[in-house]
């Protein structure tokens, strides 16, 4: 006998203009009922939603069909597909029991029957899920795609050096927060641009920040960058670079998130093999 149960999604309903108002772009509705008990073909998981990551990529989505992207489209009435944390309720794929908990890219929705094939997504199995000492929502933040996009292209492409000074875009961001931290763990100063003076005080007295500004109250990054690299060389007792220079003085490492003036005018303060 089937055991067929509601199952409540996030659906993607009209293009907004600008961010989505709950009832009119996206709503809740019921796109059951799902079998719980249904049988399950070869390599399958009956999934129970646990959590689910809101990352900015995803306004993104939510557009016309006919507007190209570097992601489709997510099609009207279907449910908005995003990062996930799930438990496994059944299982027909080898290596996950029930009680499992593993993480997917999957649509917004209480329940989800997902088939491993050829060319899907593999689940990744979280260690120890029942582990106190570890909030599984990690594993969709600094354990997840955030944090392998910080740690992958800090150290790939910016190669960061102690002693070195790296200055960090949109640094209160999901990104950009642990850049920094990553940064200051090992050994370099650290400086972040951000929205708003409460973001600042998040990044310097949370996060443990050097410094930073709120680009909406600084008309120039270049001017703001060389006034935080002065002072923080003053502090330090050593001799003060004098801009323009041969690229020397300046800083070592922007990681970008914004581009922009933002972009330039950190751009004009590299040091010689800054990257």
């Amino acid at each position: 006998m089937p055991s067929n149960t509601k199952n409540l999604a996030l659906v993607f309903n009209k293009v907004p203009d600008r961010l989505p108002v709950p009832g009119e772009h996206i709503a809740v509705k019921d796109v059951g009922p799902f079998d719980l008990d249904q049988k399950l073909p070869p390599n399958a998981l009956v999934l129970e939603t646990l959590y689910v990551s809101f990352d900015p990529y995803l306004r993104g989505l939510l557009r016309d069909p006919s507007v190209k992207s570097y992601l489709p489209a997510i099609p009207f009435g279907t449910a908005i597909t995003a990062g996930n944390l799930s438990r496994v309720l059944r299982s027909s794929l080898e290596g996950f029991a029930e009680g499992d908990v593993v993480r997917l890219l999957l649509p917004i929705q209480q329940y989800n029957l997902y088939v491993v094939g050829p060319q899907s997504e593999q689940p990744f199995k979280v260690p120890n899920p029942g582990d106190p000492g570890l909030d599984l929502r990690h594993y969709l933040g600094a354990l997840g795609m955030p944090g392998l996009t910080a740690y992958a292209s800090l150290y790939e492409i910016g190669k960061p050096k102690p002693g070195e000074i790296i200055v960090v875009s949109s640094a209160a961001g999901a990104v950009g927060q642990l850049v920094g931290q990553l940064a200051k763990h090992d050994g370099l100063t650290v400086f972040g641009s951000v929205g708003s003076d409460d973001k600042l005080d998040f990044i310097i007295n949370e996060l443990g920040f050097d410094g930073g500004w709120n680009y909406k109250k600084e008309p120039s990054t270049k001017d703001v960058i060389q006034r935080l690299v002065r002072e923080h060389k003053a502090k330090k007792g050593e001799k003060l670079p004098e801009f323009p220079d041969n690229g020397e003085g300046g800083i070592d490492i922007f990681y970008d998130n914004v581009g922009g003036e933002q972009l330039s005018g950190a751009i004009d303060t590299l040091n010689l093999f800054g990257r």
